[in-house]
């Protein structure tokens, strides 16, 4: 009885497992024959963001906020020049004199030097906070251009070659290119 128990379990599991796999066999070919075709898409992100008018305008307000601190370090390099000019100049000065004007030479040269590094981190910041902006115009355009025109993934391709080849009827970067420009 025993045996004859552990056959019927035996037949039993080997029915499951013959099922559950015609079951998955049929699963994959629906997937494989079924109608829907994936439509991709190629943009050469190298030549949007070359192309793009908003990174050109970004481009611009960075260099327009970089020419701004850029001013002020000149202008802190010219007061640390003249006090050291001033001091190789006077060769007759007293020693308190000289103290001072090595204090003020030390003084300007850690005003350009703190502003310096100040000024680096704000234009960082400033530079990501405004090419961010822009590359969230390009990302929505893709988005609403992908899903206007029913595509299923946008490969981004750069010049690491993420795509090596591909048909050049799926390249939509001068089509998105007119879109970004056009403020559409």
């Amino acid at each position: 009885m025993k045996i004859i128990f552990t056959m019927n379990r035996f037949q039993n599991l080997f029915r499951i497992l013959v099922l559950v796999n015609t079951v998955l066999v049929v699963a994959v070919i629906i997937f494989i024959f079924s109608n829907k075709t994936q439509r991709i898409a190629v943009v050469r992100t190298g030549v949007v963001l070359e192309k793009y008018s908003g990174m050109k305008e970004a481009q611009k307000l960075i260099s327009r906020e970089e020419s701004k601190y850029t001013d002020r370090l000149d202008t802190l390099r010219v007061l640390y020049n003249q006090a050291l000019n001033n001091y190789n100049a006077d060769s007759r000065v007293s020693q308190s004199d000289k103290k001072m004007a090595e204090d003020l030479i030390s003084k300007r040269e850690q005003d350009y030097n703190a502003y310096q590094e100040a000024a680096q981190k704000k234009m960082e910041e400033i530079s990501q906070k405004i090419t961010q902006g822009a590359l969230n115009q390009i990302n929505d355009a893709v988005k609403i251009y992908a899903e206007k025109n029913r595509i299923d993934l946008v490969v981004g391709v750069n010049l690491t070659g993420n795509v090596l080849c591909g048909n050049p009827t799926i390249d939509i970067t001068d089509e998105l290119i007119e879109i970004l420009n056009s403020g559409k």
